[in-house]
């Protein structure tokens, strides 16, 4: 039997604990190799991988930046959006433009800058750098020394003792606000495409911190600017300037152009026809001429906006003490002493602003295109049923912004003791007037509930006395009631538009050039901050909101529609109507527009911040604007850019808003009723309808009588579709009809001028008429509806209306023959003949005026009355008033106002024979 063998297993080698084998060797192959094992990385190997990633990364795109062609950043964005625009410039020229009239500069508040030309220990080594603009590299370098070198002095509003910081001067002072972050280098550079250049380009730079009179004062930047515009004229061939401010630059313009004119020493002393001279255009941009609700916020609180939504998001840095920064109350410290940041507060009261409950913004809801389709909130279809208080500008929480008038009430703050002093001594290096109220001053503040435009400029005097006693100096925020009055000679009504008059130069042109279409800051819900010591007591509530994603209220802050900064009340208003034709704040009639710009964001990170922003800064990069202002400057007037252009539908609220502000008279007793916090008013009386009404009335019939002439050369048949307006302060406009469909207002008859020369002129004047007097009717019941009147309102207005002749019965002479009839009827044989005979004897011009000797001249007055009170004007279709000059013509017999023919009693007495504007334009055409 075989024998069996059992095979030997193979043994394995036992395993060797790791910890064991550590250090040992390892013989393979006869060779030695040492285990090693892996080291984990500390904190300081993490930072240098961190930096190290960092700094390679930098210079990687360095040298692509570098290496790479110029043409290839252009090629991507053009890969990925489309081909590029042409800039204006190159544009323009290729049409033919070339340099005309020279340009001048005019920047606004904090985008111009400052450099040091003299300052304490801890500013060695900052001659002449600048402290602001460029890369504010001292401020995160030495905040402290910053703060104290760009503060001015708290009692006079200039220079510290041994500090002398200084506006920098020349194109660069304000081309970038900071690196990449361009104000004027695109509009200058598409200047340069043009052909411009420095010697007719100039940049206005002043210290934008200091009050407007102050810059002369302190370094004659005033005269520096007169100077500048008469070398730049005289070396251009006689050529007026163009001149461009931006944002506070329009107000300081405004002051520039007072201070010209007036007699030295307080002015420059250039007589009253200096304007007229130099200036061919004014083209405002993003101009405040009203103020804006964002400087309130930030003399109350030192906050707008985007500060209060910063605080909201990261609370740890503005809002406690940490590292002892106190943030905020650092720059409350130093904006208080720049006087300039007082020249925007909101000017005109609530007669601009609105009042507690009413205020010209009450239409206005978000933008339709941000809305949805199936936004709605009733059974009805209405998306914002909700009333805004708009004119409340600072309410002390929402219930109290949102509230009825009725339930509002409140406690006089200006009578309230101020209490004892709460501050301690680690507030001292960031002491605030805050301080010196106490804790009963500042409850009384809040316990008033509510402020309005009228009240603020109280509650600023109360919270910052010192600062507000300085401004107060420099600026004014009335409404004039004469502007003859000597006192509006003073500088400190020159950059309000409402206080002062536009110089005498009938050839000038304003523009108002601003975007719209983005939420724009217009009042604030407040509440009191948390009980320290070392805090502003007050700041914007960012938990109050509307709950509505499209409302008009988040984070605390009521929107409206602006360029993101100024309002479209402020920016617009004064050219759209106040200064709109021959007022009393233009008495030379200068020709003025109204420009807007719809605001269209970027589409993607590489269009920068766009072609056609309408944002407050962005807009100097817009590519509409810079070609209307290289237009002008090249010698184009507004009418050559289409006249106005408006987006905005509440600019049309605003002028029938202050119809009565227009015509210099102020708002009735029940409007102050509701400013001192009475019972509510109704939006609008059948009185304010009727006043619209009326006014519009007047400069249609103008437009069809004394400027007939005129109105029928505007209606080209080869122009578009044109409209005839009238506007409430009886200025009367040949225009293309609104953009907007369907349109805030009812619109005239479509294309009067294409039957212009297919009728005869009087046919077609009636025609024209008879399609006015349709459109005026439509318009004051539009306002009837809209103000909510019920059928006695309805009745009463018609009334009213009914009792006026129809523009039609004036133009073609109806009017006057019912007159005619129904004077012939009640004083039987009597005719105007007789009476021009009688009362004018030698002269062929008849002057109605008021009876000097009533008692003497009674009884002739009782028997001319029944026939002269039916006495219509030919132009504006109104009674006769026993209180008015008026003059009869010679040829028609018709008679008319003196102010509605331009006539006055002085010249009345040289005319032989008068003939009216109608008679002498048919004259002139035969």
């Amino acid at each position: 039997m075989s024998s069996i063998r059992r095979r030997k297993a193979v043994e394995k080698e036992p395993k060797i604990p790791k910890d064991e084998d550590d250090g040992k060797k390892d013989k393979v192959g006869g060779k030695v190799r040492e285990a090693k094992a892996k080291k984990k990385w500390s904190c300081v190997d993490n930072c240098c991988w961190f930096v190290g990633c960092v700094c390679t990364t930098w210079w990687f795109l360095l040298f692509m930046y570098n290496a790479m062609p110029v043409s290839l950043p252009q090629y991507v964005t053009e890969a990925i959006t489309g081909p590029l625009p042409d800039p204006p410039g190159i544009k323009l020229k290729k049409e033919g433009l070339m340099v005309k009239h020279p340009v001048v500069f005019v920047p606004g508040i904090v985008t111009g800058g400052l450099e040091l030309w003299e300052g304490h220990e801890c500013a060695e080594g900052l001659f002449r750098k600048r402290l602001w603009g460029g890369t504010f590299g001292e401020v995160y370098k030495r905040p402290s020394c910053w703060v104290e070198h760009m503060s001015l002095d708290n009692e006079t509003g200039l220079d510290p003792p041994g500090i002398r910081v200084r506006p920098v001067s020349g194109l660069v002072a304000a081309d970038y606000f900071a690196p990449g972050y361009f104000v004027w280098a695109v509009l200058i550079a598409n200047l340069a495409r043009l052909g411009y250049e420095e010697k007719t380009m100039y940049m206005a730079a002043y210290d934008w911190r200091i009050s407007y009179q102050n810059t002369e004062v302190r370094d004659q930047s005033l005269s520096r600017i007169k100077s500048n515009i008469e070398l730049m004229v005289a070396t251009n061939g006689g050529k007026k300037a163009v001149i461009i401010p931006h944002s506070m630059g329009v107000l300081y313009f405004m002051h520039f152009m007072k201070w010209v004119e007036a007699p030295a020493p307080m002015g420059g002393g250039g007589g009253p026809d200096w304007c007229a001279k130099h200036i061919k255009a004014i083209m405002n941009i993003g101009g405040p001429f009203l103020g804006v609700p964002k400087a309130v916020a930030g003399l109350f609180s030192a906050e707008a906006k985007d500060i209060a939504f910063a605080r909201a998001i990261a609370p740890v840095f503005l809002d406690n003490d940490l590292f002892r920064i106190q943030t905020l109350q650092h720059v409350m410290k130093m904006t208080r002493t720049w006087d300039s940041t007082m020249s925007m507060i909101p000017k005109g009261g609530d007669i601009i602003w609105g009042g507690l409950d009413w205020s010209p913004e009450d239409e206005h809801v978000p933008s339709k295109r941000k809305l949805k389709s199936d936004d709605t909130h009733n059974g009805d279809g209405d998306t914002f049923s909700k009333k805004v208080h708009y004119g409340r500008m600072i309410s002390f929480g929402q219930d109290i912004a949102e509230a009825d008038l009725s339930e509002i009430e409140r406690i006089e703050f200006l009578d309230a003791i101020k209490g004892h002093n709460v501050a301690n001594t680690t507030c001292h290096d960031v002491w605030t007037e805050y301080h010196d109220m106490g804790i009963e001053g500042i409850r009384a503040i809040s316990d008033y509930k509510v402020y309005t435009a009228g009240s603020m400029i109280d509650l600023l005097h109360y919270v910052a006395p010192q600062s507000m006693e300085r401004g107060s100096a420099h600026f004014s925020y009335g409404i004039a009631d004469n502007l003859d009055d000597p006192k509006y000679n003073h500088y400190k009504y020159w950059s309000n538009p409402l206080e002062t008059r536009l110089p005498n130069a009938p050839d000038m042109e304003i523009f108002s050039l601003y975007g719209v279409g983005i939420p724009t800051e217009r009042a604030y819900v407040y509440k009191l901050s948390p009980a320290a010591e070392c805090y502003i007591p007050f700041q914007i509530d960012t938990a109050a909101n509307d709950g509505d994603h499209n409302g008009c209220l988040k984070d605390g802050v009521y929107t409206v529609d602006g360029d993101e900064t100024v309002p479209v009340l402020s920016a617009g208003y004064m050219c759209a109507k106040g200064w709109r034709g021959k007022t009393r704040y233009n008495p030379s009639g200068i020709r003025t527009y109204v420009r807007e710009y719809n605001h269209s964001p970027p589409s993607n990170l590489l269009e920068g911040r766009g072609t056609q922003s309408g944002a407050h800064v962005d807009i100097m990069g817009n590519f509409a604007l810079i070609e209307d202002i290289i237009r002008v400057a090249a010698g184009a007037e507004g009418e050559d850019l289409g006249g106005d252009q408006v987006y905005s539908g509440n600019l049309q609220f605003f002028l029938f808003a202050f119809d009565s502000f227009v015509s210099g008279s102020r708002r009735d007793e029940q409007e102050e009723t509701v400013m001192d916090g009475g019972g509510a008013v109704h939006n609008r009386s059948v009185e304010d309808v009727f006043s619209d009404f009326r006014g519009r009335r007047n400069g249609v019939i103008k437009a069809l009588t004394v400027d007939v002439e005129e109105f029928y050369q505007q209606c080209d048949p080869d122009k578009e579709n044109l409209c005839l307006y009238g506007f409430p302060n009886e200025v009367w406009e040949v225009n293309l009809p609104a953009e907007e469909v369907p349109p805030e207002l009812p619109e005239p008859a479509l294309g009067i001028n294409f039957a212009r020369d297919g009728m005869q002129e009087r046919d077609w004047l009636a025609l024209v008429a008879v399609h006015s007097d349709s459109w005026l009717l439509s318009v004051a019941y539009y306002f009837g509806a809209r103000f909510g009147f019920d059928k006695a309102d309805r009745r009463r207005l018609f009334n009213m209306i009914n009792d006026l002749p129809t523009v039609f019965e004036v133009v073609t002479g109806l009017a006057k023959k019912q007159v005619k009839e129904k004077a012939s009827s009640a004083n039987g044989s009597k005719s105007k003949s007789s009476l021009k005979t009688r009362e004018t004897e030698t002269q062929g011009v008849y002057v109605r005026q008021p009876l000097a000797r009533e008692d003497v001249e009674a009884a002739l007055y009782e028997e001319d009355e029944d026939e002269h009170g039916d006495t219509l004007c030919g132009a504006c279709g109104e009674n006769y008033a026993t209180d008015e000059f008026w003059i009869c013509c010679d040829i028609c017999e018709k008679w008319f106002h003196g102010k509605c023919v331009r006539i006055t009693p002085a010249k009345a007495v040289h005319i032989n024979q008068y003939k009216c504007p109608s008679c002498s334009s048919k004259r002139s055409r035969i």
